[in-house]
């Protein structure tokens, strides 16, 4: 396992964990899930144009 590390502004540190709690999750649950789904669509472009 490795980590990920990103220096954020206090404000949007706040905005991401408001958002993570109202779904009840982690923020690197909520941060985790955000890469997954995209990376997931970026595999479904990559499909569709191959």
């Amino acid at each position: 396992m490795k980590n990920l590390i990103a220096e954020v502004e206090d404000d949007f540190h706040f905005q991401v964990k408001m958002e993570a709690m109202r779904r009840k999750m982690t923020i690197k649950e909520y941060i985790v899930s955000l890469i997954r789904k995209d990376l997931g669509k970026e595999n479904e472009q990559d499909a569709e144009q191959g």
